[in-house]
């Protein structure tokens, strides 16, 4: 230790001094013999005598020095050092304990040892769960999806049976009522016929009694050329009465008027309906275009329109009354023409009708009529298809509106 070593480098320093010492006093010795040695044998025997006092001086030094040194050395350090040594054990000791604790407790130890182990471990831990897996996981994983999955197929196939009589059940009575419905309309349609067919006899039977009748006032009253000018004038109303009457959709006066504008081009007419369109007057550009009995110009408007917003049921519909009747009309000719369109717009109107309106009333069971002949026409002509249906449906209703206005 620190001390030991202090004490030997003094034992060493206090050696060095007293060898210092008789060798100072050996050179005042050889000194003093040097100069006495002219005026006294005394100092010719000393210095005949200093070679061999010296050399006996420096063997008794070389001999008694170092034994002296050491002897103190192993005294010294004999008492000491096996104190020291344990003094130093007990302190590496506890010093590699704090450093050895420090170590553990650091974290880059910690690290290190951790990812050692992981090292270690992982490939027997990822063994040791891929074979549980393997056999207990996987196994009973599979048994439970296949116990749930056929108990959703069990669940799915019962509802969907259930489903389908529930379905059946429905569809049954919904086609029971339709055959009811549509025999009833059968009957209406055919006492309707016959009424007409009266009607038109009755018509013919008073034409002609008019014609008679003018043509014997005329041939009494006007030359024959003035006489065939009027029959032919009043032959003409008179037909152009019955077609109308025997044919109900054809645009009529009662409708949209019998004014006699000039002749627009088609180019003409469309700008027209467009402006009127842009401006909103829906209701003028359909009476527009149905007064110019064009149906072209008819489906004109309707294409662009918005069926949804203008046709609302209820009082919130844009159209007055005449207008639908006589769009049902118009719409009910050539239905194999863009069938869908004129469909839409016959079931909103149909649904937009007020069975209370005077022109209406009036007019419901020749519209009505018209458009069961056409519809059922286009039902004959074609192959049974979806539109059918809706078609169908289309007359239950028209024949039902024909039913509360009677």
């Amino acid at each position: 230790s620190n001390s030991e070593l202090k004490e030997l480098r003094s034992l060493l320093l206090n050696t060095q001094q007293q060898i210092g010492k008789l060798n100072k006093k050996i050179d005042e010795l050889s000194t003093s013999q040097r100069s006495h040695q002219s005026s006294n044998s005394s100092q010719v025997v000393a210095a005949s005598l200093r070679p061999a006092i010296e050399a006996a001086l420096r063997n008794e030094i070389r001999q008694a020095v170092p034994h002296s040194v050491t002897k103190g050395l192993e005294s010294a350090v004999g008492q000491q050092l096996p104190h020291e040594l344990q003094r130093m054990v007990t302190a590496t000791e506890a010093r590699m304990a704090d450093n050895i604790s420090k170590m553990i407790h650091s974290r880059a130890f910690t690290e290190s040892l951790s990812n050692a182990v992981c090292s270690a471990v992982a490939p027997q831990v990822a063994s040791s769960c891929r074979e549980a897996y393997t056999k207990l996981v996987l196994p009973g994983f599979n048994s439970l999806t296949s116990r749930v999955l056929q108990q959703f197929n069990d669940l799915f196939h019962k509802g969907t049976t259930e489903y389908l009589l529930q379905v059946k059940s429905e569809v049954s009575g919904v086609l029971t009522c339709i055959e009811s419905s549509k025999s009833s309309a059968v009957r209406e349609m055919e006492a309707t016929k016959t009424t007409i067919a009266s009607l038109l006899k009755v018509q013919q039977d008073l034409v002609q009694q008019h014609q008679q009748a003018m043509q014997q006032h005329a041939s009494h009253m006007l030359s024959e050329a003035v006489v065939r000018r009027v029959v032919s004038e009043e032959v003409t109303r008179v037909l152009n009465a019955m077609h109308r009457a025997a044919a109900p959709g054809t645009p009529s006066a009662a409708f949209h008027g019998a004014g006699a504008d000039k002749p627009q081009s088609p180019k003409q007419a469309q700008l027209q309906l467009e402006q009127l369109i842009s401006g909103k007057q829906f209701n003028s550009a359909f009476k527009q275009a149905l007064s110019a009995n064009d149906l072209s110009q008819v489906l004109f408007v309707c294409e662009r329109v918005n069926r949804e917003s203008l046709m609302a049921s209820g009082s919130n519909c844009k159209l007055s009354q005449e207008v639908l009747m006589s769009l049902i009309n118009q719409l009910s000719h050539d239905l194999g023409q863009k069938t869908d369109l004129k469909m839409k717009f016959l079931e909103d109107s149909l649904l937009c009708i007020d069975l209370n309106h005077p022109v209406t009333r009036e007019h419901m069971t020749s519209v009505v009529g018209y458009l069961t002949r056409n519809v059922q026409a286009y039902l004959d002509t074609n192959p049974p298809t979806q539109t059918q249906n809706r078609f169908k449906m289309l007359l239950l209703a028209a024949s039902h509106h024909a039913t509360n206005t009677a």
